[in-house]
């Protein structure tokens, strides 16, 4: 089943925690004598974070409104959905018979 699908945004202060994570452990690397540990922090810093860099989405299908963030997943009937609001606040009250009308 195919839907509408849109790429999230990464805000710019997780590139400043992600890359100044990235800096401290390849400076750590020229500084210390425990190249194995550093080598093994850096593998595992980056497979925590990335995921959240390539699996960043919204999805809405026929029957469902899709959330993937990283490592997580979740699923919302449409059917259940009654309210959203915008990020500035307001709020919109969405009319069974509108969610009938955008259905594909």
């Amino acid at each position: 089943m195919s839907g509408l699908k849109f790429q999230g945004k990464i805000g710019w202060w997780f590139w400043l925690v992600m890359m100044a994570g990235e800096a401290l452990l390849i400076a750590s690397f020229f500084e210390t004598g425990s190249k194995i540990i550093i080598i093994g922090s850096f593998l595992f810093y980056n497979l925590l974070f990335l995921p959240f860099v390539f699996r960043n989405y919204v999805e809405i299908t026929e029957e469902k409104f899709i959330i993937a963030f990283g490592f997580n997943k979740e699923s919302i009937p449409l059917s259940e959905i009654t309210e959203v609001y915008p990020t500035n606040g307001e709020k919109f009250i969405i009319e069974k018979e509108y969610i009938e009308k955008i259905k594909y």
